[in-house]
């Protein structure tokens, strides 16, 4: 059964007949405490990253702590406390705490998980496939649902649509160019930053440009996205960090969450965020153009059917 991004050309179809104009996104609520705490980290001032650097080690024992305890155990002013609050995005500690103690149980207890060189290959393993869960598991409840549905909005009606990233992104905005493309949307990606400017600078009002990066701070796919914004097009940033430069650039903003620990091998989690992301957005905008979709989709199989 012939398909892209993982929906059965049947199965749009029928959605096609049901379906009229846009869809709308079931909302799924979740707190992600933790997840905004490590987001909005690289915003954070030196004395608001002491008080957020004792909340991910010791979630569980912070709940308990007054906002003077808390501050006094970070070493830092009762002032400080409240601007953290408000950096993470909470009025203030009281609602911080009731988030926190509402955040998953799995996350709270799982926060040591650093790949030591005595762990078995079983134990690895375990640590590693639990990062990637952790990871997509942690984005969910990060994710801004109307950041998301303005995402699928502007590709759906977008003239064309670039994907942006460089180093370990780069396959990753490959990926997402092989993903839309198959849906008859004009898309254009290139692995050579150089190209990759030049690419940019062709964008104009309509035009969607993509840029994906873990730290936000990727300098070439940040000038790319600048660059796309000048010319009046839509941008849309991937990212882990909700201050970095590159949400400065950016329209639309897509969060991911994933916790480092140093082990790079560890960092695979991170892009399996950014591809959880990416699916999403593809899966909802083949759903919502299943027609122009799956004609495509059939001119496709045709002509490789042709090629064999």
């Amino acid at each position: 059964m012939a398909n892209f991004s993982g929906i059965p050309i049947e199965y749009l179809e029928i959605k096609m007949k049901h379906t009229q104009n846009k869809l709308p996104i079931r909302e799924i609520s979740g707190n992600g405490c933790l997840a905004k705490i490590r987001s909005a980290y690289t915003s954070l001032s030196t004395a608001e990253r002491r008080v957020a650097d004792l909340l991910l080690s010791q979630p569980l024992e912070v709940i308990h702590l007054s906002i003077d305890k808390l501050a006094k155990k970070s070493n830092v002013a009762k002032a400080t406390v409240v601007r953290f609050c408000r950096s993470t995005g909470y009025k203030g500690y009281q609602g911080l705490k009731i988030s926190l103690a509402q955040d998953s149980p799995p996350v709270m207890q799982y926060i040591q998980r650093d790949i030591l060189p005595t762990d078995s290959p079983s134990i690895i393993t375990r640590k590693v496939l639990q990062a990637n869960i952790e990871a997509v598991s942690e984005t969910l409840k990060m994710l801004n649902y109307t950041e998301m549905e303005k995402a699928i909005e502007a590709i759906i009606n977008t003239q064309r649509v670039g994907f942006y990233g460089v180093g370990s992104s780069s396959p990753i905005a490959d990926e997402a160019y092989q993903r839309f493309i198959r849906m008859g949307l004009k898309c254009v990606y290139s692995s050579d930053p150089h190209v990759q400017i030049n690419l940019a600078l062709s964008f104009k009002e309509k035009d969607v440009a993509v840029g994906i990066s873990h730290s936000g701070c990727t300098l070439e796919t940040v000038r790319c996205l600048d660059t796309a914004k000048k010319n009046e097009a839509i941008t849309i940033c991937i990212t882990n960090y909700s201050g970095s430069p590159l949400t400065k650039v950016s329209d639309i903003k897509l969060i991911t969450s994933f916790k480092e620990t140093g082990f790079p091998i560890e960092k695979m989690g991170a892009r399996v965020a950014q591809l959880a992301i990416i699916e999403a957005l593809a899966v909802n905008v083949a759903v919502q153009i299943p027609q122009r979709s799956s004609e495509h989709m059939e001119k496709l199989r045709t002509i490789l059917k042709e090629l064999m």
